[in-house]
């Protein structure tokens, strides 16, 4: 039986932050006309998936079972009938198959649950980014870039400002990782 190839969350979520402020810095170097669309809808659906990542990351280190949206009983005895019969490394790495929260809903989980010591305020700010950076993903996932790339990029901008006023937070080892370029990979197990 082949092992299953675990890619964290929080590393996952490095690599592809890391990759997408690459494409953000040298897009936001270029003048409008010379900046590449498919490099800004690239950018902006790594940074929304990225987001996301960190926060099932977040969740996950407390009960990665909060992020299963169906939690059946059934489904639950099977994944971890599968999980002991793989020696999986983490319910992620299962072939039972299960519907897991978007960024929005694992945020709230995150608020809801978890209760970091963050400013609501601050909360209530990058879940608003947050959502103009979805509805930007979803137009991107499907080649409708309404907006000038400026506003593009300064939607990215914002959750990204955002995002830093609580990850030290949430998630204190992800700015470390973060410097490190990303450079992790995934590992086998």
């Amino acid at each position: 039986m082949t092992k299953p190839i675990h890619v964290p969350f929080l590393e996952d979520s490095v690599r592809l932050l890391a990759r997408s402020l690459n494409i953000y810095r040298s897009q936001e170097l270029l003048s409008e006309p010379d900046r590449d669309p498919f490099e800004i809808a690239a950018a902006i659906r790594d940074t929304y998936l990225a987001v996301e990542k960190l926060l099932k990351h977040i969740v996950a280190k407390v009960d990665p079972h909060l992020l299963i949206k169906k939690p059946e009983p059934a489904m639950l005895q099977n994944l971890r009938r599968d999980l002991l019969e793989q020696s999986a490394p983490s319910l992620f790495a299962s072939r039972q198959w299960f519907e897991s929260f978007d960024a929005k809903a694992t945020l709230k989980i995150i608020t809801d649950v978890l209760r970091p010591k963050v400013a609501e305020r601050e909360t209530q700010e990058f879940s608003a980014t947050l959502e103009a950076l979805a509805h930007s993903r979803n137009r991107a996932q499907h080649g409708e870039l309404y907006d000038m790339s400026d506003a593009l990029l300064l939607k990215m901008s914002r959750t990204l400002g955002a995002l830093l006023t609580i990850v030290d937070t949430v998630s204190p080892e992800f700015l470390p990782k973060l410097r490190e370029g990303g450079r992790l990979r995934g590992r086998h197990r």
